[in-house]
């Protein structure tokens, strides 16, 4: 069976309608097909599970340098997706880039922080992929729930074309005088 992201989001919202409360949405991002930026984000999310999915296409031929991330702020007294994460799959079952996550407190009383889950900049190529961001929306301390929210950003780059090294063109030189010899000597018996 041929994987696309839109089978795999209705497995995963089969999968996780077990755990209440749970949400999950689908964003399609359509058709890339050249250099852009696409903004992320959902709010207003009440306590629970978070399973967004971005699905998208990158046109056939065309290939791009791919980054992105998605964070939020959360407090110990706040309703707060303190596990957000996010993983990007393709049609190709190989392909799995999970986001390196990272929480740091956003000032000094150690009761807020934000959690951001980043992509290191990766080439994708033409196919059908799936970002799927996840998180649990929950209350802790003296707080009561309040909305939680996440946002971020994927970009799609340019890819510039390589640069040959001196050594291959060293080679293609000695190549295009070998070609220029034998087509002189294919002459010179021609004559």
């Amino acid at each position: 069976m041929k994987f696309t992201p839109t089978r795999l989001a209705a497995a995963t919202a089969i999968a996780l309608a077990a755990a209440a409360p749970a949400r999950a949405e689908t964003f399609n991002l359509g058709l890339v097909s050249a250099a852009q930026t696409f903004t992320l984000g959902n709010n207003g999310l009440a306590e629970g599970w978070i399973n967004d999915i971005y699905t998208f296409t990158v046109a056939e031929g065309a290939s791009f340098d791919f980054s992105g991330f998605v964070s939020n702020i959360f407090g110990r007294n706040l309703t707060g997706s303190a596990n957000l994460g996010s993983t990007l799959y393709s049609s190709d079952p190989s392909f799995v880039q999970v986001a390196v996550g990272s929480t740091v407190p956003t000032d000094n009383s150690n009761f807020t922080f934000e959690r951001t889950a980043t992509y290191a900049p990766t080439v994708l190529g033409a196919g059908e992929y799936g970002l799927y961001v996840t998180g649990l929306i929950g209350t802790s301390g003296f707080g009561g729930a309040v909305p939680a929210s996440y946002s971020g950003q994927i970009s799609f780059g340019n890819i510039a074309a390589p640069v040959p090294e001196p050594a291959a063109l060293a080679l293609m030189a000695i190549g295009l005088v070998g070609v220029g010899v034998a087509a002189r000597r294919k002459s010179r018996t021609s004559a």
